[in-house]
């Protein structure tokens, strides 16, 4: 993802990506990623851990989410992202591709390809209708995904099956 911005920066100067969560002060990782951070200047902040309600307001505020994540199972990220109708850019990992449609509900790229991100991220930031339409089809197909009458009778006829009866 840093990479990504950094390749973005000559076209895009006021190109920010925001980061939640805390990155370690101690590990050699932690050092390792705050350097690239600082390497970026103003193009990069550390938001450090934030509550839900911090979180929905960056989201809201924010032009593309992304997960570039080189190993996940079923991100609440994503998830999350995309019930509140956020363009979604994330790497083909683990349980991603049951969440994304590419091209549908959001935009995949290689794990740690960096010019293909910043690619997939230029196409979003060019195409406005791009970028309403990958959000709005996430937000859709998130709600009925996470409806939680849907899950509490998905819940049930899985009992009933295992049981061998209704519950």
């Amino acid at each position: 993802m840093l990479e990504a911005v950094k390749l973005l920066q000559p076209y895009y100067t006021d190109i920010q990506l925001a980061i939640a969560g805390g990155i370690s002060r101690r590990s050699g990782y932690g050092r390792y990623v705050r350097g690239r951070i600082a390497e970026l200047g103003n193009a990069a902040i550390e938001l450090g851990p934030l509550t839900a309600e911090e979180i929905v307001k960056e989201l809201v505020n924010s032009h593309v989410f992304v997960s570039p994540s080189y190993i996940d199972n079923s991100p609440n990220a994503v998830c999350e992202a995309q019930l509140l109708g956020m363009p979604v850019v994330s790497t083909y990992t683990g349980g991603v591709p049951s969440l994304i449609d590419d091209g549908r509900t959001g935009l995949f790229v290689p794990t740690g390809d960096a010019p293909m991100l910043a690619a997939r991220l230029q196409e979003v930031f060019e195409d406005d209708s791009l970028a309403v339409r990958l959000g709005m089809q996430a937000h859709e197909v998130a709600l009925r995904r996470h409806d939680p009458d849907a899950i509490v009778q998905e819940i049930l006829a899985a009992y009933e099956d295992v049981l061998g009866r209704p519950i």
